[in-house]
């Protein structure tokens, strides 16, 4: 499966000149001691008659709730970090009880806490997803794919990061087949890694904030409540 992973990954080297980026992340405060517990998921299942293929619509998605037209379940959990892969080399995440395409074709799910940058330098990082998926950080988006596709590489630009603690989510979504979500990153143009537990923390001990990722959400509900359900599924 990784070897399949890592011929994908090959095809994008010729990106990785892409300059500095004039948009930078913006920790809210210093890096924390210790390892990380990991991030927060939710997995949102709806029936067959929605089908996310959008950003927008994957919201609408992770905006619904039982009672909703079209809700089928949601699973809420701490998860080490984001590397989930199902229909890819015969590779199941067998330890979380994330939805399988097989049965639960059309779901979203995102992923919110904190990365620790621990050691300052040029950050690039790379999102492997399918379907489409946005990564943002530090109230910046850094790379989306606004779209379905096959298991695919997005690279971002090079970012200068400071060691901190940055809030970080990410949005994936499936509507049929292969389901994909992997985060990696590479300091200082080293070889590229899946980013590990230790680096991110569900919640920020010295506030105990629940979610980071509840502001650029509650900031986008605005957005998207008002077109989300209005017939912009196929």
């Amino acid at each position: 499966m990784k070897k399949s992973i890592t011929a994908i990954h090959g095809a994008c080297a010729l990106m990785l000149a892409a300059p500095l980026l004039h948009a930078v992340p913006t920790p809210v405060g210093p890096p924390l001691a210790g390892s990380g517990d990991g991030l927060n998921s939710r997995w949102v299942v709806v029936d067959p008659s929605i089908k996310p293929d959008t950003i927008a619509q994957a919201e609408a998605v992770l905006a619904m709730g039982p009672g909703d037209a079209g809700f089928v379940s949601q699973t809420e959990a701490i998860v080490p970090n984001i590397a989930f892969y199902d229909g890819i080399g015969g590779y199941s995440d067998s330890g979380f009880p994330m939805p399988d395409p097989a049965t639960d074709p059309r779901y979203a799910v995102r992923y919110t806490g904190f990365l620790n940058i621990v050691t300052g330098g040029d950050y690039r990082f790379f999102s492997f997803t399918d379907d489409g998926f946005r990564f943002d950080l530090g109230g910046e988006t850094i790379s989306s794919f606004d779209g379905n596709r096959g298991p695919d590489v997005s690279v971002s630009g090079l970012y200068s990061l400071g060691a901190g603690l940055y809030p970080i989510a990410f949005l994936g979504w499936e509507q049929g087949g292969v389901f994909v979500t992997e985060l990696s990153w590479s300091l200082d143009g080293a070889p590229e890694s899946i980013i590990p537990q230790s680096a991110f923390f569900s919640r920020r001990p010295s506030t105990g904030v629940p979610d980071a990722g509840s502001t650029l959400v509650l900031l986008m509900v605005g957005v998207v409540a008002g077109r989300a359900l209005l017939g912009r599924f196929p």
